[in-house]
């Protein structure tokens, strides 16, 4: 439920007193250190839950001061953040993850966040996931009541839709084959109880193994996830498969028990016939 990226974050505000007049220049760059001598707006993630300024081999940090007082502030920083996951349609999944930007300490009358025009967040076209594929970026600016007050608070939610190929290939792909190696037994002659028994109880360990075991390391979900019963699925298949065998032997034994009285009455009167014949 937690997830983590490496990201520029770039803030724009407006200062007054930072106003200067100049023939030849425009913009000022300054060092990192200008910011221990001005104003500085004091975000934060709402949200996060470990973040860090990277500070090889200097603190990674620009100042950027235009003439009529913008200042423009940029650092890298990788933030790790919490992701609530709703995992009932695991693996089958699409997950929206919010980051929260807000001011700690000042209400909305003195900082109040809004997106920049255009594209606010951009997603690096290198950037790929191994689990996860990119659907979409949403943005809100959101002025709200907390327990410290009203707050002004910018919310971005990354959707994300899980890759489903590897548990394709991993688990559905071998479940359903293995529901299908269990149906061999019904080709196989009643009569023939090893060969029954053993495929019946093989393919139920099997899927047990492949399935249920294969889970372990998944988070949970409260009411099962859409894995979950995929695989209890199954493995009601494959039992079936394996009880339907016993009810076919039991039946059979039962009418086999039910023609032995038969048989015994044909055979004792078969020889009162032949002696009334006078065989």
């Amino acid at each position: 439920m937690i997830y983590s990226m490496d990201c520029y974050f770039r803030q724009t505000w407006w200062d007054p007193r930072l106003k200067f007049q100049t023939l030849d220049l425009d913009i000022l760059s300054l060092d990192w250190k200008f910011l221990q001598k001005v104003w500085t707006p004091d975000t934060y993630f709402l949200n996060g839950r470990y973040s860090y300024l990277h500070k090889v081999t200097v603190p990674n940090k620009f100042v950027r001061l235009r003439s009529d007082g913008q200042m423009k502030y940029s650092m890298r920083l990788t933030v790790q953040a919490s992701c609530p996951m709703l995992l009932r349609k695991y693996p089958l999944d699409t997950q929206s993850c919010p980051l929260e930007i807000g001011s700690f300490a000042y209400p909305p009358s003195d900082v109040t966040y809004k997106w920049n025009k255009g594209e606010p967040v951009i997603i690096a076209k290198d950037v790929t996931l191994s689990q996860y594929e990119f659907l979409n970026i949403t943005f809100e600016e959101i002025t709200k009541l907390t327990g410290g007050g009203i707050r002004s608070s910018l919310v971005t939610r990354f959707i994300l839709r899980r890759r489903r190929g590897y548990f394709i290939l991993q688990i559905y792909a071998p479940c359903a084959m293995i529901v299908g190696a269990s149906w061999v037994s019904f080709w196989i002659n009643s009569q023939d109880a090893p060969a029954r028994v053993a495929v019946g109880v093989t393919t139920v360990l099997t899927l047990v193994a492949m399935g249920f075991g294969g889970m372990t390391s998944i988070q949970r979900a409260t009411s099962g996830s859409a894995l979950d019963w995929f695989v209890i699925l199954c493995f009601t298949f494959v039992f079936a498969a394996m009880a339907e065998y016993a009810c076919v032997n039991l039946l059979d034994r039962y009418e086999i028990e039910k023609t032995k009285p038969k048989k015994r009455i044909q055979q004792n009167t078969l020889p009162k016939k032949m002696h009334q014949l006078g065989c």
